[in-house]
Parts: C-alpha cells; sequence; structure tokens
C-alpha cells in the first residue's frame, strides 16, 4: 500500500511540475500512508484563479478534490487578535465597534515571550498594517525572561517541575511572588528558578529525589519520601506522567522555590520596620515643619532625603526602560538598606524628642511605601491606614497629596533641589568608618552591648563629632578622643583612610596574638596592591596611551593604598612582639 500511494504522489507531481513548471507544489501528504484509500493533503499554487487541482484530478482519473474550509492555522488567526477583538477597519461596521478600534488600536505595550515573536508578535504587525491602513498594534514590544528550572529545562505541566502561582502565594504571600517575579525579570536573559517540593504531611520543603526520563528531562521521582517526617508522597511529575496516582497514603506534594523567600523576607521586613517606625512617631507632630529648608536638619536626615530622591529617579528611570529587576533591587536597597539598616538605626537615640526627624521620618516612610506599592501592593496598602493616621507627611521639596487608599495615591513629586551631594558623600564616609569598626569588633567576638572607645586624629574626631552621634550609636562607641598624647595600654589599632584609629577597652577581649597574625597579613595585602599601581605607573606604553583622567586615578589609588599600608605597618609595630 505505502508504494502505491508513493507512486500516486509522483504522478500528480509530474503533472503539477507539467502545468507550471516554474512552481514549487506540495503535492499530496497522506492522512494515513497504510490505508489504500487514504484522503490526503494537497496544495497547489493558482495564480490565475483556475483550478489546478482539479486539472490533476481529471488527468489522472482520481476522484474530486474538496477545497479545506478551515484555512487560517492558529498562529494565522491569532495574528488577527487586535482586529477580531475590537472590530474591522471597514464602513459598515457599527459606530461603536469602530470606536473601539480607534481607541485601543494601537496598544501601548505588548508583553511577551522571544519563542513566538516570530509566530505571533510579527503577524499581528503585519495584519494590523495591511487592514488597518498602515497602523500598527501596539508601540511597545516588552520581552520577558524565560523561567527554567534549576535544570536548565523549560517549566512543563507534563514534566511537573513548574510552580503553581496558588502554591507560592500560600507559602510565601502574595508580595513575596510579585516581588520576587520583578526582581528576576531581567529582560531576555533566562533565570533559573530551583523547583522544591512540600511535604503535603508536615509542609516541610526538600530538593526531591530526580530521576532522568527516556526523553532526557531530568524530573522528581515520582514517590518521593520526606526527609523530615518520613513519609511517602506523590511527586506532580508522577501524577502527570501517569506512573503515580495520589492515594490517602500518598497524597500529591506542591511544589515551590526558594527563590521567593527573598520576597516574603522583605515584604516582612517593610512590614516591621513602619511598626518600628510608627511607635516613635506622635500623630500630630510635623505638620507645621512640612516647609520648612533642609540646610538646619541632621546629616543622617539629610542623607535619608538625598537617597529617597535618588531612589525616584532610578525608579521612574527602570521602568520607563522595562528594567523591572532594576526598580525591585532599587526599591529593596532603600528600605532594607539605606531606611532600615542605617537611619532607622541611627535615629533611635534622638527621634522622640525630635518633631523635625519625626516629620523626616514620616515623609520619607510615606514615600517609599508609594513607590514600592506596584511591586508589593497588598502589605503596602494594609499599612497605609496607619502611616497616614500618623500625621501629614510632606519636608521643602517632597510633596505627597494625602489619599484614602494606597491604589489611589499620587507619585512622590520630589524638587531635584533637594539632591545634598554633600550629605551623601559624607554619610558614605561614615559607614565605611563604622563598618570598619564593626569588622573589627566583629573578628574579636566582642559582644554587641559592649561599649568601646575611639582615639583618632583631630580631623577625624571633628568629622565623627559632627555627625551627631551617628557613629557612636552605629559602631557600639562610649566615647570618641583625639588620640595626641600617650598611646592607651590596650589600645588595638585600626587602619583608616591611611591614619591609625586605636581602640580601647577590648583588652580581655582581643587575641593579641591574632591580631598580629591579621596586620601581618593586611600588610603583605597592602604591599601587594601598592606594587601592582607602581608597576603600572612606570610603564611608558600605559602612560602614553591611557587617558590622563585614567592615569590620574591610578595616581590617586596608588597614594591611597600607600597610606593604608603605612597605618598597618604602623599599627603592626605599635603591637610589638
Amino acid at each position: 500500500v505505502p508504494e502505491c500511494v508513493d507512486a500516486r504522489t509522483a504522478a500528480i507531481t509530474e503533472v503539477l511540475d507539467e502545468l507550471d513548471p516554474e512552481r514549487e507544489h506540495v503535492a499530496l501528504r497522506p492522512a494515513d500512508p497504510g490505508a489504500r484509500d487514504s484522503t490526503g493533503y494537497l496544495c497547489a499554487h493558482d495564480p490565475e484563479g483556475e483550478s489546478i487541482v482539479g486539472t490533476v484530478a481529471d488527468r489522472l482519473g482520481l476522484d474530486a478534490f474538496e477545497q479545506d474550509e478551515d484555512v487560517l492555522d492558529t498562529w494565522f488567526s491569532s495574528g488577527l487578535w487586535p482586529l477580531s477583538t475590537m472590530g474591522w477597519p471597514a464602513p459598515e461596521q457599527d459606530p461603536d465597534t469602530i470606536g473601539l478600534l480607534e481607541t485601543f488600536n494601537p496598544s501601548s505595550v505588548l508583553c511577551t515571550a522571544r519563542e513566538i515573536i516570530t509566530l505571533w508578535v510579527s503577524r499581528m504587525v503585519m495584519f494590523n498594517r495591511y487592514f488597518n491602513a498602515g497602523r500598527v498594534p501596539f508601540r511597545h514590544v516588552y520581552i520577558h525572561a524565560m523561567i527554567q528550572d534549576g535544570n536548565g529545562q523549560k517549566m512543563s505541566k507534563s514534566l511537573g517541575n513548574g510552580v503553581d502561582p496558588r502554591d507560592i502565594i500560600h507559602r510565601h504571600g502574595g508580595d513575596g511572588l510579585r516581588f520576587t517575579c520583578a526582581q528576576m525579570a531581567t529582560t531576555t536573559q533566562d533565570v533559573r528558578m530551583p523547583v522544591d517540593t512540600v511535604c503535603p504531611h508536615c509542609d516541610e520543603a526538600f530538593h526531591p529525589k530526580e530521576i532522568t526520563t527516556p526523553a532526557g528531562y531530568r524530573v522528581a521521582a515520582p514517590r518521593l519520601t520526606c526527609p523530615a517526617c518520613s513519609k511517602e508522597m506523590t511527586s506532580p511529575y508522577g501524577q502527570a506522567s501517569g506512573t503515580a496516582e495520589p492515594t490517602a497514603d500518598a497524597p500529591l506534594a506542591r511544589n515551590t522555590s526558594s527563590k521567593f523567600d527573598l520576597g516574603r523576607n522583605f515584604a516582612n521586613k517593610v512590614w516591621n520596620a513602619t511598626r518600628f517606625a510608627l511607635g516613635n512617631l506622635d500623630s500630630v507632630a510635623g505638620a507645621t515643619d512640612a516647609d520648612q529648608g533642609l540646610d538646619d536638619l541632621a546629616l543622617v536626615d539629610r542623607w535619608i532625603v538625598n537617597r529617597l530622591h535618588r531612589t525616584l529617579h532610578a525608579v521612574e528611570d527602570a521602568v520607563a526602560e522595562y528594567q523591572f529587576n532594576v526598580y525591585a533591587e532599587a526599591m529593596y536597597d532603600l528600605i532594607w538598606r539605606d531606611f532600615c539598616d542605617w537611619y532607622l538605626e541611627a535615629i533611635k537615640p534622638t527621634v522622640r524628642d525630635d518633631p523635625r526627624q519625626q516629620q523626616v521620618l514620616r515623609t520619607v516612610l510615606n514615600a517609599a511605601l508609594r513607590m514600592l506599592h506596584p511591586i508589593a501592593p497588598f502589605v503596602t496598602e494594609a499599612l497605609w491606614p496607619h502611616v497616614t493616621a500618623a500625621g501629614p507627611a510632606g519636608l521643602d521639596g517632597v510633596r505627597l497629596a494625602d489619599a484614602p487608599l494606597l491604589a489611589g495615591a499620587a507619585w512622590p513629586d520630589i524638587d531635584c533641589r533637594v539632591h545634598d551631594e554633600d550629605a551623601e558623600s559624607r554619610f558614605t564616609r561614615m559607614q565605611a568608618i563604622t563598618n570598619a569598626i564593626r569588622n573589627l569588633r566583629g573578628e574579636r567576638q566582642v559582644p554587641p552591648k559592649r561599649r568601646i572607645t575611639l582615639h583618632a586624629p583631630t580631623e577625624i574626631v571633628a568629622f565623627i563629632d559632627a555627625g551627631g552621634g551617628v557613629v557612636e550609636t552605629l559602631a557600639g562607641l562610649e566615647g570618641v578622643g583625639e588620640s595626641a598624647g600617650e598611646r592607651p595600654a590596650d589600645a588595638i589599632p585600626l587602619p583608616f583612610e591611611g591614619e591609625e584609629l586605636l581602640l580601647s577597652g577590648l583588652a580581655d577581649a582581643v587575641d593579641l596574638d591574632a591580631e598580629r597574625a591579621r596586620l601581618v597579613k593586611e600588610v603583605a595585602v597592602r604591599e601587594k596592591a601598592v606594587e601592582g599601581f607602581r608597576r603600572k605607573l612606570t610603564n611608558e606604553g600605559y602612560l602614553s596611551k591611557a587617558p590622563p583622567s585614567l592615569v590620574q586615578e591610578t595616581r590617586d589609588k596608588c597614594a591611597d593604598a600607600e597610606a593604608q599600608l603605612a597605618a598597618a605597618q604602623n599599627a603592626l609595630v605599635a603591637l610589638g612582639d
């Protein structure tokens, strides 16, 4: 029978070539090659409107061909989606239908994956331009990343390696899901999401045992055993593939991913930080201070307002470019690192007695929730009534219109004149010295509540004093004094900006041998860095070809490295043998 079909196909091809030798034709494609009376499909080009297929049938004595009524395949018909849903652009159309097409076509943005750009997106553009006077159906196309499982495979129902958003919401919350998805939206770069299993017995998550399917895919084994409770369960792959059926003793497990821990933890951080901030605000304070200038604010307050302004610009630029991961990262940095780790910790000793500082706190919190709302709408909306009840927000150059619902609140309006580069650079320097002291305390396992004393050169003492107690609070200092005069017997040296700082009050908490070993190692690292910079600055090729600005930058780095080396060497000498 197959030979007969092949002979018939060859005969049809011969006739088609004779009728139209310049064209390539797809001859007969049998629906069932194993049947003598199989129905087949013939696609023949018919430019003159004449029935070529009819001629072929007559020449070969075949039964008449019938034209297939279904002429649009899935992607062809999908390409007509903008017109088929909003009405064809024809005069006889109902006026309301034409109004719909004129109103919503073109739309603003089409969100899609790269795999259907040719199949669907390009077809929509071509059909819309052909039928609608050359107009495009949308102005922008946002091509998002493809999310793969931990093995780099596309998530699929048949493989059971995907995650159900409802399961993620159940375990991590709606904001945990939404924020994490925004944080992973890295344009067209594919992202991997390791898939774990949630035990239906004890609700513990674990990475499942994997097998390889006959097609070569890595999937969870059909039957799994929980490492926590030792009970059995059926994996999503087992149910999807039919290799295992859920039972009362082995119910169906759910999938999850540790990727969403970040979003859940961030939502919790927003909640707890807001509660702490509200606990330090008087609900009637601050309204009369909203229009006063920012110059008389404490350094930490000027810094956080500047950070708020910079983040606002970063968020707006990211959204304009559809860089949603940059948006999420900018908000994470502002709220977790700047607002929680630094600002709230720095103002703990002063905020309750300073109405101006309370107004800054109220304003930054209000504005940050507005900026975060699009990617974490549930926790921010739940907090909003409590934030607005704490009093009106706003500062000179920062306008935040009142709104009963955060979803309908105006975007923060912040003037560029609030930008404060001096506050930014000064506070960055304070962060550096604070981190240096914190690192030293951590290396020597000094208890957080233990207060120590810092001895420093006059310029650094004045710099720390100008911070209004920020370094003392964040670094756990009892006091700051000048290092001129007699060296404290229990002083531990700390290199900073080429200067030697001394920390006292650590005698019984510091292992001098370990400190000496640390300084020896640091001196070796500094010597290597200085050597690298000096070698580059003595290279005539580099000096003649590199831009002058880059050469000067190298000289500055070399000078800084030399100062750091000298400080470490002096500290090592001060420890003695």
